[in-house]
């Protein structure tokens, strides 16, 4: 059954987008899509309105610099709603940039991979990867500035949890 968990995720997103970029030049838009499988098995995507869980839902954030200066230094960040999980190496983005992720809901940031330190049964201390389903947000540091009238696409995907 669907229900309106995404609904609710998208108007935060949303407004959240909206609240970033409606003082300055650069406008922001959000979508999520379902991914499913095309006739032949492919992946498509299709609008999500609602999600259930086991979806896969791929979000699209577009921008574009309405002003006539370049805008540099940009980071852009792309939260992970309570409720899913990030789909790892899923990120994306048409300039060149660093793309970083948290894991406590954006007080620190690193790049992939995100290893810690755990303690092993013997009080040895060894580093794993923390796996990209345990990220709380994520963000892209663009090393190029957006230039006047550009447009700027960024996608990644998350799963909703069951």
């Amino acid at each position: 059954m669907r229900h309106t968990l995404l609904t609710v995720l998208m108007m935060i997103m949303t407004a959240a987008v909206s609240a970033a970029v409606a003082e300055g030049p650069l406008e922001g838009r959000l979508s999520a899509f379902r991914v499913v499988a095309d006739a032949n098995g492919q992946p498509a995507l299709e609008q999500a309105d609602a999600a259930a869980p086991g979806d896969l839902i791929e979000y699209h954030l577009n921008y574009a610099n309405r002003s006539t200066d370049a805008l540099g230094g940009l980071i852009i960040n792309g939260p992970i709603p309570q409720g899913t999980a990030y789909v790892g190496q899923s990120a994306r983005a048409d300039i060149d940039h660093v793309l970083e992720v948290s894991i406590d809901g954006g007080s620190s940031w690193s790049t992939e991979p995100v290893m810690r330190q755990v303690r092993n049964a013997d009080g040895s201390v060894s580093r794993e990867q923390v796996p990209a389903s345990e990220y709380t947000q994520i963000r892209w540091r663009l090393n190029d500035a957006l230039q006047p009238r550009e447009d700027l696409a960024l996608r990644y995907r998350v799963s909703v949890s069951e």
